[in-house]
């Protein structure tokens, strides 16, 4: 894994973080999220290239009461999870994604997992996995919330993987 790029977000908050001009130089990405939100249950989510292409996905989530699950074919990105960290101050909820073979000319695949953090009695857990319906390769990635902006200091790395590359064998 190489480091493409890290952003962090400055005082008073941002509408979203976005990576753009992402290299086509490994076969697969992985995002690593650390969030906080300015309102408490909003939707954290991931928006590839742009589109406003309908996404088909499906997920799992606990909150350590109950759990659910559910699928969309109807939204134009694919879910991270719930935000609840504005209700601790100071405190970040995680994410990652995985897109393998995002340059390839086939459907993008991604599969996501998020933990929220608040101090308090309900925090969730979710996994995500989708699909893009974009055959071109993966150039920009796009971090929003359902309430509008990140609060400052949440932040995002955007690492390259090379599959091949070398390094230790197995016998």
């Amino acid at each position: 894994m190489e480091l493409i790029q890290t952003t962090s977000v400055g005082a008073g908050g941002a509408s979203s973080i976005t990576f753009t001009s992402i290299p086509a130089t490994y076969t697969d990405l992985w995002l690593m999220v650390n969030v906080r939100s300015g309102s408490n249950n909003d939707t954290l989510f991931l928006r590839v290239n742009g589109s406003t292409a309908s996404t088909t996905s499906a997920y799992m989530e606990g909150n350590g009461a109950s759990v659910s699950s559910g699928s969309s074919t109807t939204n134009t990105f694919v879910r991270f999870g719930t935000i609840t960290s504005a209700a601790s101050a100071d405190t970040f909820s995680s994410a990652r994604a995985y897109l393998p073979n995002y340059t390839s000319s086939a459907n993008k695949t991604v599969t996501t997992d998020y933990v929220s953090e608040n101090n308090n009695t309900t925090a969730y857990q979710t996994l995500v996995a989708g699909v893009f319906p974009i055959t071109d390769a993966i150039t920009s990635l796009t971090i929003s919330n359902t309430g509008g902006s990140l609060a400052a200091y949440s932040s995002a790395s955007l690492y390259g993987v090379k599959n091949g590359s070398g390094g230790a064998t197995v016998s």
